[in-house]
């Protein structure tokens, strides 16, 4: 078929439009989902992680990973005799990614159940630099001094009370105990947030699950 003169605008144009959104969906998905699945009669792995394109971030990422499956498997086995016969289970997820300008977080879900009443679940934030992949802190983020850590835990506090008493679980001295700066490294940070999270425990019982607190970023 031959192409008139006249049609040639409208080909390119498309042309870049196709292309545009190839690069589009690129940008936005700088990160491939990866999966693994093992089945065994003692335990049952289903864990599903990121896999991006820096070597650093993705042998850190992997090392969480390796480590989980290995404690999982390495758990005695259930006994037959059990009436309620259960596998020892391992499941991972994550939450999407942040890629901000200056860094990318990842939050990932450890649960194990591996007999009694319910499972456990431990959250897992890893921080890194965008551009050289290394794992960074709390004090990479923001200046961190007296004030700054007083004015976190604050904010914190007072969020979380509000939070649990809605459920009748907020439980002052638990709060403040639980609210330490040593657990303030389990954070994610977008261009404008900073979200803490706090394990099963920490703050308030196990009918509350992980609790979360965001707060405005830079920290004033």
């Amino acid at each position: 078929m031959k192409i008139k003169r006249n049609q040639w605008p409208y080909l390119a144009s498309m042309a870049v439009a196709i292309l545009l959104v190839i690069v589009s969906f690129y940008s936005i998905s700088p990160y491939s989902n990866k999966k693994i699945v093992e089945e065994s009669q003692a335990f049952s792995i289903k864990v599903d992680y990121p896999k991006f394109s820096n070597k650093k971030i993705d042998a850190d990422i992997k090392k969480l990973i390796d480590k989980n499956i290995s404690i999982i498997k390495a758990y005695p086995a259930p006994l037959a005799s059990i009436p309620t016969h259960y596998k020892n289970t391992l499941n991972i997820t994550y939450e999407k990614p942040i890629i901000s300008d200056r860094f990318i977080s990842t939050v990932f879900y450890v649960l194990y159940f591996t007999g009694g009443a319910h499972p456990s679940t431990t959250v897992y934030t890893n921080n890194y630099d965008k551009k050289s992949g290394i794992r960074i802190k709390l004090t990479d983020v923001c200046t961190i001094d007296g004030k700054t850590i007083a004015k976190i835990k604050d904010t914190i506090t007072t969020d979380l009370i509000s939070n649990l008493n809605s459920d009748g679980h907020a439980d002052l001295s638990w709060i403040k105990n639980g609210v330490n700066k040593n657990r303030l490294e389990t954070f994610s940070v977008s261009n404008n947030r900073i979200i803490f999270y706090f394990q099963q425990y920490e703050v308030g019982p196990y009918s509350n699950g992980i609790q979360r607190v965001s707060i405005a970023y830079p920290i004033d």
